[in-house]
């Protein structure tokens, strides 16, 4: 189910006035360019023939507080263009200024930007080991796009804060919004927290301050995932040794079976040379038995 605020983005986003929806100027302005890379165009056709494009969004196809779905009540043919089509055939630069000359038009000035480096995340912890995620080819091209988007970002604004994502971050399992490779271990959000926080109370961070924040996550982000190789080795040393006894304990059921198979073979013998009938039938019917249950199991 979307919020109320949620819903209000996809209306302002499909009636091309989002941008009119920031009407006031805030300290700082964040920013990632993830969407841009990620989400894509819907092309709506009209039955008059007007055509229409919108974000695509996941967010489309959810439900809102009275149960419609976004995207079905929209009339006309809807088609679906990817980011990666989109973007290989415009000039991303102009893109990016286009963006610029908004900001600009706002009166924001570069110490007021912090960009962010987003990136998609090629593995994901399901709290036992690092699992990687399995369209990883289409999310490095999404990552290298990113790295290029943020170049020319920074070239036109080279005194921006810019943070660079932390070392070894993964994606979380339990994440609120879900799993999905742009959402991260709690870690990544503790660490960008802190971040923007020494920005926006001190105006900027030294070097040394960056540092030290980017040591402390990364230690921490390492301890994790040395723990979940603790645990994955564990794991699989319990799970081999699980399969090993398992082994064992069938061939020994294989043996047992063979060396009663082969006692009881012996006794019908010795019961038929001797002229008893009722004992030799009592101990082939045990024989048969014994064996049918062995394969039972």
């Amino acid at each position: 189910m979307i919020g109320n605020f949620i819903e209000k983005c996809i209306v302002n986003d499909y009636n091309k006035n989002f941008l009119d929806y920031y009407d006031e100027k805030s300290d700082y302005f964040i920013i990632d360019f993830a969407t841009m890379v990620r989400d894509g165009l819907v092309k709506q056709t009209l039955e008059d023939g007007t055509i229409h494009y919108f974000t695509n969004s996941s967010k489309h196809r959810a439900r809102n507080k009275v149960g419609r779905n976004v995207i079905e009540v929209l009339p006309g043919k809807k088609e679906y263009i990817s980011s990666k089509e989109i973007l290989q055939q415009e000039n991303i630069a102009l893109i990016v200024d286009r963006f610029c000359a908004w900001l600009e038009e706002k009166g924001y000035k570069p110490k007021q930007l912090i960009l962010v480096e987003v990136k998609h995340a090629r593995y994901y912890s399901d709290e036992k080991r690092l699992i990687e995620f399995e369209n990883w080819e289409q999310l490095e091209w999404e990552n290298r796009t990113l790295d290029e988007i943020n170049r020319l970002f920074l070239t036109r604004y080279p005194e921006c804060h810019f943070i660079r994502f932390p070392d070894g971050y993964y994606g979380g399992l339990r994440h609120r919004w879900g799993l999905f490779s742009l959402h991260y271990c709690d870690e990544v959000y503790d660490y960008l927290y802190d971040m923007v926080n020494m920005i926006t109370e001190r105006g900027e961070i030294t070097e040394e301050a960056e540092r030290q924040v980017r040591s402390k996550y990364a230690n921490r982000i390492q301890n994790n995932v040395k723990q979940l190789n603790q645990f994955s080795s564990t794991v699989d040393k319990v799970e081999l040794n699980y399969q090993q006894e398992r082994r064992k304990a069938f061939t020994y059921s294989i043996l047992l079976k063979q060396q009663v198979s082969g006692m009881l073979e012996q006794v019908e013998k010795v019961a038929e040379l001797h002229s008893k009938p009722i004992l030799y039938g009592m101990i082939h019917a045990a024989r048969v038995g014994w064996t049918a249950r062995q394969w039972e199991h």
